[in-house]
């Protein structure tokens, strides 16, 4: 079991800490753009889906379809960070499961799975960093 809690970086006590103390959803906080604000995303969403619902909403198509095109990118945007938030968490829960079993028959799935998780977090982190309020526009 020592090889096993070497390769995933600790004992198992910082692993259940590391656990227990993940937030189940981010704190609110202020509406801002970045793309770590998932709390601010989803009330712009709600504003978006609130608007798209009123009668008059496609009266200005130009405008309506500018709104719904923010829309979806704020859905995917979510729907990426939270994937990425509950691949984590289960990440870490089967790891503590495995440590205080003291099995190490899912070493090679743990780690296999947290290198692809690093990996879609890497992408994702990218996206993050070339994205910007003018990305969307031709060059």
């Amino acid at each position: 079991m020592k090889s096993f809690h070497r390769r995933l970086g600790g004992t198992s006590h910082q692993w259940t800490k590391s656990a227990t103390n993940l937030p189940s959803s981010p704190p609110a906080s202020p509406p801002s753009w970045s793309g770590f604000d998932l709390a601010g995303k989803e009330t712009a969403i709600a504003r978006l889906e609130t608007a798209a619902a009123a009668p008059d909403f496609w009266d200005d198509p130009a405008v309506a379809q500018r709104q719904m095109q923010q829309l979806g990118q704020l859905r995917q945007s979510l729907e990426l960070w939270r994937g990425l938030q509950s691949q984590a968490a289960d990440l870490l829960e089967l790891t503590d499961l495995a440590i205080a079993n003291d099995d190490n028959s899912l070493a090679a799935e743990l780690a296999s799975e947290a290198g692809a998780l690093a990996s879609a977090l890497a992408r994702a982190e990218m996206e993050l960093t070339l994205s910007g309020p003018y990305d969307g526009r031709p060059a």
